[in-house]
């Protein structure tokens, strides 16, 4: 159930919440400039009641302090004849208004922990999470090392793709560099001009440092080789390549 001073008082009217104190009071016309006019206790009063009356309207549990502090002073009479005593927090059983009206104002209190009990629990994360070590430069240093030779000898074990490009105006290199941008996600990829292995020795140390070479070229006119490529289309006509087979 709700008590009615915790949700007017404490929480509409209170300044680190709600704070409505002054706007309630000059919605009901009331004269706000001072505090002897005792306003911000007719506000308080008129909010109470209206809390209550819309929280029993609503059919939801509601009492009021008056009430609450005759029952707590109840129970902790029994609980005193019963235990020898009863822990209480002065500050929250006392209600926030008319608390000189009720039995519970003066009850001297004493807030003490009986076990075992329900208490708030701290945030997992202060009991599991591990301290921080303090990693040392050196230490640092040899991990970038060691993760450098890993990458380092991934790199190696990759198939290595060699891509050859004859172009006359660029668009061969362009597809070239654009095939090299996806393959060089899984493979080692180069790039070369068709010019560089022109000549057998070039092709032969193309092929031998290669798993796989790609040439692409792209023809002008009627169909006609790149003139960077001449040298290599006609060593192809001339089976200059043969013996490489």
């Amino acid at each position: 159930f709700f008590q009615d001073t915790e949700i007017s008082v404490m929480n509409l009217l209170g300044v680190g919440r709600y704070n409505l104190m002054e706007p309630i009071g000059r919605a009901l016309k009331l004269d706000v400039s001072k505090n002897s006019t005792y306003w911000k206790s007719m506000v308080a009063i008129e909010l109470t009641k209206a809390v209550y009356h819309s929280f029993k309207l609503a059919r939801v549990s509601m009492i009021d302090h008056f009430t609450m502090a005759e029952n707590f002073s109840s129970f902790m009479k029994e609980e005193v004849r019963t235990r020898g005593g009863c822990p209480a927090d002065w500050i929250w059983v006392v209600p926030p208004m008319s608390s000189g009206l009720v039995p519970t104002f003066h009850h001297e209190m004493l807030r003490y922990t009986l076990s075992p009990s329900y208490e708030y629990q701290s945030l997992p994360v202060q009991f599991f999470k591990k301290p921080r070590k303090r990693v040392s430069f050196r230490a640092l240093v040899i991990t970038i090392m060691y993760f450098l030779q890993m990458m380092k000898k991934c790199s190696k074990e990759r198939k290595r793709v060699t891509m050859v490009y004859a172009t006359e105006g660029g668009t061969a290199l362009n597809y070239a560099m654009i095939a090299e941008s996806l393959f060089v996600k899984a493979f080692n990829v180069s790039i070369l001009p068709i010019t560089e292995i022109t000549d057998k020795d070039g092709l032969r140390m193309c092929i031998d440092t290669s798993d796989v070479v790609i040439i692409v070229a792209s023809c002008f006119g009627h169909g006609g080789a790149p003139s960077m490529a001449e040298g290599f289309h006609q060593n192809i006509l001339n089976k200059a390549y043969c013996l490489m087979a």
